[in-house]
């Protein structure tokens, strides 16, 4: 049940790709939490440890849990919380209640039953304030959020730190953190230097803490990113030289999302042609050829314009 979720929170970090018929890695797995926490952490979020004060009741109805530990955010007026509760076959959220539903995914809401609860208090980014982001009691997932709980609070005080944590990433493969940076890059208000985040999440993508399947979910970051810089910026050449990059490694899916992002950008920017080398334009066409051949992408106009690649039919 846990790897169909975690199936669908792909899905719902990534609208743009189809779920992956295969079961998910625990990278994967690491990087949708890091993702979905990340979005609340970003927010106003509070985190708290407590225990269910009952056992669930009829469908739609509120669970009360009686906070034993605050972790992060502001404190609660009383002891108790009362989080709305739903399953996937009746959730209702405004959405069809998938992400609700998703919170409550890998808990049984029993009588005391102990829980670390990700609660929004702050809509935007694909959390809804007085809505759980992730409720859990495997404790290795409480150890993963309250380690994303610390990195939140130590960037809230020096947010110019976090080139050491995306440094990190190459060192020590950690996909959960991976997956929060990528979010405290792209929507953090903490960053007011766009060049620095968009350099910085470059540096991301196609990194080895982050799994394929967030890959088309990375580029379309920073296509954003992209657009968003002065037509002078260096780091708009960083980003196409990082898409041209991994777009040259056979058999990964990044690869398939770096050449469709450079596709997207060649069809609106004449320029992206002159940013990378010759070297590397060479690279990028003889695996975009060997993807078209293998049937992974199909042939791409654009792009091959853009980019002056002269697609070679097999004979």
């Amino acid at each position: 049940m846990r790897n169909i979720l975690v199936l669908i929170g792909l899905a719902v970090l990534n609208p743009r790709s189809a779920v992956p018929a295969r079961a998910p890695s625990q990278a994967e797995q690491d990087y949708i939490i890091g993702s979905r926490v990340g979005r609340c952490l970003v927010l106003q979020c509070q985190v708290f440890r407590g225990s269910f004060k009952a056992n669930a009741g009829p469908p739609g109805d509120s669970v009360t849990v009686r906070v034993e530990e605050l972790i992060s955010g502001p404190s609660p007026k009383t002891g108790e919380i009362s989080i709305p509760y739903a399953q996937f076959q009746e959730g209702n959220s405004g959405d069809g209640g998938q992400p609700l539903a998703m919170a409550w995914a890998s808990v049984k809401v029993a009588h005391n039953t102990s829980v670390t609860i990700v609660l929004a208090l702050e809509s935007g980014w694909g959390v809804r304030a007085g809505l759980p982001v992730f409720i859990t009691s495997n404790e290795k997932e409480i150890g993963t959020i309250r380690s994303l709980v610390e990195e939140s609070s130590r960037l809230e005080h020096s947010p110019m730190q976090v080139s050491s944590s995306v440094a990190s990433l190459s060192r020590t493969p950690n996909p959960a953190l991976a997956g929060y940076l990528a979010v405290y890059l792209t929507w953090s208000k903490a960053l007011s230097n766009r060049e620095f985040s968009a350099d910085l999440l470059s540096q991301i993508f196609g990194n080895p803490s982050v799994p394929d399947a967030a890959a088309d979910d990375l580029v379309f970051s920073l296509l954003g990113k992209y657009h968003g810089l002065p037509a002078e910026s260096g780091v708009r050449g960083t980003i196409v030289r990082r898409l041209t990059q991994v777009g040259q490694q056979p058999g990964r899916h990044a690869a398939v999302s770096a050449i469709q992002g450079l596709a997207r950008l060649v069809g609106s920017d004449e320029s992206v042609r002159t940013m990378p080398s010759e070297t590397a334009l060479e690279g990028l066409a003889n695996n975009y050829r060997g993807l078209v051949k293998r049937g992974s992408i199909p042939r791409n106009p654009t792009f091959e314009t853009g980019l002056a690649i002269k697609y070679e039919t097999a004979r």
